[in-house]
């Protein structure tokens, strides 16, 4: 009875060893059009999207802009301007992942929430539906009575991140007369039909 039960789970063992080998090789061959589906000659900084797609989305005119790759960070674009006088500064973010695999990885693990929370108590994240983007969330920095100090927009489309804010830079920084629905909305519809065209 012995012999019989361990040869027994020898069976099913191995049963159970090619039935998971089956699996996942099934699973790798349905990744493999996922993995391989990269953009290596587009620059991402075609994605920087220009402060004329965004001057109604906030009260006063973008300013002082400035244009700069994120240090350590290699491939980040970076586009940031004082919003008027407001004490508000708007800055986009936007990098490129190696595939739509890596990119929805990146996108989950690499949002900007973690670095926040390292550094303020109060941190809350939303997810936002928008018809352009893949993936979209709204990370919320809040302030001592509950106000976003910090609005940061994590959007993902396919291999291609963007993250844009808004942040306080000054005490009396007032957010009055932004647009936030809208200006996010007019990113993700730019950055979207930026890369709608390659395919054309």
């Amino acid at each position: 009875m012995i012999f019989h039960s361990a040869a027994a789970g020898k069976r099913a063992a191995t049963l159970l060893l090619g039935f998971v080998v089956v699996v996942a090789l099934a699973l790798l061959w349905g990744l493999r059009p996922v993995v391989r589906q990269e953009n290596r000659n587009f620059n991402v900084e075609g994605l920087l999207v220009p402060a004329a797609v965004v001057a109604d989305s906030v009260p006063a005119p973008l300013v002082g802009e400035e244009n700069f790759d994120l240090p350590g960070a290699a491939g980040t674009k970076v586009r940031r301007w004082q919003v008027g006088d407001s004490g508000v500064v708007l800055r986009l973010e936007v990098s490129k992942a190696r595939n739509l695999f890596w990119g929805d990885v990146s996108w989950r693990n690499g949002g900007p929430e973690g670095g926040y929370r390292e550094d303020f108590s109060q941190v809350t994240v939303s997810t936002l539906t928008l018809a352009s983007a893949d993936n979209a969330e709204e990370i919320c920095v809040h302030g001592q009575n509950g106000e976003c100090r910090v609005s940061s927009f994590w959007l993902r489309f396919g291999q291609f991140l963007v993250l844009l804010s808004l942040a306080d830079r000054e005490s009396g920084a007032t957010r009055e007369g932004f647009a936030e629905g809208k200006l996010v909305a007019a990113v993700a519809d730019f950055v979207r039909a930026k890369l709608g065209a390659l395919s054309r």
